[in-house]
């Protein structure tokens, strides 16, 4: 994934099979911390898609979206 922009990144319903598919190939148990990695590494995402914050928010786009997946 290269995104340049936070309209470019993944919604959060776009990572919730990624984030079943993490907690299966993690066992069916996992940390959050572990889910977050391996969906990371599935979808390809950089530092640099990590790292796009909202508007009037430092948090990231994307690990926001990541967590909402996986509640």
């Amino acid at each position: 994934m290269k995104a340049s922009h936070r309209s470019d990144l993944l919604g959060y319903q776009d990572l919730i099979y990624p984030t079943l598919k993490a907690v299966a190939a993690l066992g069916g148990l996992a940390q959050a911390r572990e889910i977050m990695k391996w969906v990371l590494g599935e979808i390809g995402a950089s530092d640099a898609d990590v790292a796009i914050p909202y508007e009037h928010d430092p948090r990231s786009v994307l690990m926001n979206r990541l967590e909402w997946a996986r509640s």
